[in-house]
């Protein structure tokens, strides 16, 4: 494919340059995919398809007050407390207080009793607190469209960029995730800003983009543990950079992108402890608390609900696969109308995923389309390591990267058709690299 240097301090803004805040084509696109996004989580709310978790989230809406007293009787060592960090507790407590809401809500469902049971304990909520609720996630989901659109940008065309995100927008899963008033949807948002940071910091080494990097995935970290295993990865991929230009240059490094990445697993660490007072009495330890609750939950899930176990890793490769093509697919409407579609979408992700990564190689190690994928990749990777037992909204991680892969394959296909017209417009190809 066809690559171009882009020289960053000096070239000037065009329509198909990197998506920047003033660029009119650029607002005008993210309004499009947010309200897409938006919309598609709406139309999927029913109140119908409540799930008991939504319970669990909005009856910790209260942690938002409870940070006045950190030391306070909410933030001590219990079941609930170590189920899940608070981050997703605290956008949904911030949600509901935005649209009139109070933080005084419902009992946390018991998921020991009946569901008739619950009922009478007023153990749902509200329907003005859970509408209130789902519509922050589907909010979460429109910025989380916006900033897919922008992290795209970096590893293929305009034609691409905007087919990821459209792609994501309207995808049925994603939909499903915004339709829940959960912690999934500001994860993914976490997730997504994580990455697009990785390549922001690629682009331009320097403190503000590896802060934010660190802030983004301890902020994840603060929604679902996990991101702390994606900081740990990029940390020892920056420890390989700053190796290579020590051997190189037989002195001590000055590259930002390499101690940027060194430094994310300290600052997303330090994040995650900030925003969790129940760990501040004991960081260490009780985050081991934290590891230890989850893996044995996952087994007991696991054991419980012996259909949702995944006993192995290929089994787990084997689950995204039946998720995106037969739970949750853009071909699913097909199906209504009698007919078993192949597995396109996936072939297309896998497609797309290989010219990512080829792209990647060429661009090296130090490119944002390296830098993006590798943040994206390392987040499946320790998704998957850790997948014991299976819930749908496990596969966050897997839908950004797929619909971003998409997105590389269809930016590919639109270069070589260019190509083959004869096009000379370079502005309608360029790739984005670090000068």
């Amino acid at each position: 494919m066809v690559m171009i240097r882009r020289t960053w301090a000096t070239e000037k803004p065009t329509p198909d340059a990197i998506p920047r805040p003033g660029n009119g084509h650029w607002v005008v696109a993210s309004a499009l995919v947010f309200l897409l996004a938006f919309l598609a989580c709406r139309i999927q709310t029913t109140p119908a398809n409540f799930n008991p978790d939504e319970s669990r989230w909005i009856s910790r809406a209260y942690f938002v007050a409870a940070l006045l007293d950190p030391s306070g009787p909410a933030w001590q060592d219990s079941y609930r407390m170590r189920g899940q960090p608070p981050v997703g507790s605290y956008v949904t407590g911030l949600g509901l207080l935005a649209q009139g809401r109070d933080l005084t809500t419902n009992p946390p469902w018991n998921f020991t009793w009946k569901w008739e049971k619950n009922l009478q304990r007023g153990n749902r909520p509200t329907p003005e607190d859970l509408d209130a609720a789902r519509r922050t996630s589907a909010i979460l989901i429109g910025f989380t469209a916006v900033v897919v659109l922008g992290t795209a940008r970096m590893v293929t065309n305009a034609l691409g960029a905007m087919t990821a995100a459209v792609v994501f927008a309207i995808h049925p899963f994603n939909g499903y995730i915004g339709s829940l008033a959960t912690a999934d949807a500001c994860f993914m948002l976490f997730i997504a800003i994580a990455a697009l940071a990785a390549g922001r910091l690629a682009a331009r080494p320097g403190p503000l983009p590896a802060v934010a990097l660190g802030i983004a995935l301890g902020l994840g970290a603060g929604a679902k543990i996990s991101p702390l295993g994606t900081a740990v990865l990029l940390g020892m991929f920056g420890g390989v950079l700053l190796l290579i230009d020590l051997v190189r240059t037989r002195s001590i490094p000055r590259d930002w992108l390499g101690w940027g990445l060194v430094l994310t697993p300290l600052l997303a660490g330090g994040v995650f402890i900030v925003v969790y007072p129940y760990l501040w009495p004991d960081p260490f330890g009780r985050t081991l608390i934290l590891l230890r609750f989850r893996t044995r939950e996952m087994s007991l899930q696991a054991s419980d609900w012996p259909v949702m176990a995944v006993p192995t890793r290929t089994e787990a490769f084997r689950r995204i696969g039946v998720n995106f093509h037969e739970r949750y697919s853009l071909l699913t409407p097909l199906r209504r109308l009698g007919w078993q579609p192949p597995a396109i979408e996936l072939a297309i992700a896998a497609a797309g995923g290989v010219v990512w990564l080829a792209d990647a190689v060429r661009a090296g190690l130090r490119s944002p389309t390296m830098l993006v994928l590798l943040t994206l990749v390392a987040q499946v990777a320790v998704t998957v390591a850790g997948m014991r037992s299976e819930f749908d909204r496990y596969h966050v991680p897997m839908a950004l990267l797929g619909c971003m892969a998409i997105g590389v394959a269809v930016g590919a296909i639109g270069e070589a058709v260019g190509r083959r017209r004869g096009s000379t417009n370079s502005d309608a190809i360029i790739r984005s690299e670090p000068a």
